[in-house]
């Protein structure tokens, strides 16, 4: 296929994030309860990772599933290179830690201390406490959290270092806008997250990362360049103080945008986005006057008011 449609393509891209209904079928569903999810899902991508390598082309895949089901990671082809998606995270330390990727692997450290788009993105009864912490997951990733029992936070983006200690190619997945962000996103909101995630990648060595964009629930691809360009700016040079990465990017823009422009534009919006507010199922395309009364009847709509308009 890649050879048919791509022709010289060296990389396929197989997803495979949050297969929640992975090992459906009858015999699936027999395999998987005789042996685990981990090794079924690691010798299905091994399969596809010798059928593409006899075609000359290398098979990545995203994180969640081998971080969420890790067991069998060793026995996977080293050759399979390993998006590690991250939306969430933040500075040195987040009160929370990310079992593979979405709100129901979300271990939930310290409530008290979100702020911003996680606060929004946590007020979902997903998350879990951390009386849910898998022992097995603690035993594997304790030290790569930096966390022991009791702590109310853990080490950043962990999972770079995780894979590349395997010996995997790594590149990074981030978010450049919130996640329950705006019609126009607060993108300097994501800067800590491009920033510490930048750096984490830096460390890990890893080969690179990509910014993503989701439609059609959320920004548009022509409202989001601005924040592609500053990511492209702080995964470069992370350390770049956000007057720097601002005057940067219109530079990369040119007339007739202006550093000043620049930073109005990338922090026109707040972390406000009237839907999936308290239950992430709702649909987003729900009229805007029903999203606004569910914001009411949840008790969240003057906080919501006081994101957009302040």
């Amino acid at each position: 296929m890649a050879g048919l449609f791509c022709p010289g393509a060296q990389l396929i891209h197989c997803g495979g994030d949050e297969i929640s209904a992975f090992g459906g079928t009858p015999r699936a569903g027999r395999r998987i309860r005789e042996e685990g999810i981990s090794p079924y899902y690691v010798r299905f991508v091994n399969r596809l990772a010798k059928a593409f390598a006899a075609r000359g082309v290398r098979v990545a895949i995203w994180s969640d599933m081998l971080i969420r089901y890790p067991e069998a990671i060793d026995e996977l082809d080293r050759s399979v290179v390993i998006f590690y998606w991250d939306y969430w995270g933040y500075g040195e330390r987040t009160p929370f830690v990310s079992l593979g990727g979405g709100l129901p692997n979300m271990i939930l450290l310290d409530r008290s201390a979100l702020e911003g788009d996680p606060y929004k993105f946590f007020l979902s009864s997903w998350p879990r406490p951390p009386q849910e912490m898998p022992i097995g997951h603690i035993r594997r990733f304790a030290s790569y959290w930096d966390w022991k029992e009791g702590d109310r936070s853990a080490r950043s983006f962990p999972y770079a270092q995780w894979f590349r200690d395997l010996g995997f190619t790594v590149i990074g997945g981030l978010m450049t806008y919130p996640e329950k962000g705006s019609f126009l996103p607060d993108f300097l909101g994501k800067f800590s997250h491009v920033r510490h995630f930048a750096r984490r990648l830096h460390e890990a060595g890893a080969v690179g990362a990509m910014a993503c964009l989701w439609q059609p629930h959320w920004p548009l691809l022509e409202t989001a360049m601005p924040g592609f360009a500053a990511a492209s700016r702080l995964l470069d040079a992370p350390d770049s103080t956000d007057d720097a990465i601002v005057e940067s990017v219109a530079a990369d823009l040119g007339a007739p945008w202006t550093g000043d422009a620049v930073r109005r534009f990338l922090g026109a919006g707040r972390t406000f986005e009237a839907a999936d507010t308290m239950n992430v199922e709702w649909d987003a395309q729900r009229p805007l006057a029903r999203r606004f009364e569910d914001l009411r009847q949840a008790g969240e709509w003057e906080a919501d008011m006081a994101l957009c308009c302040g």
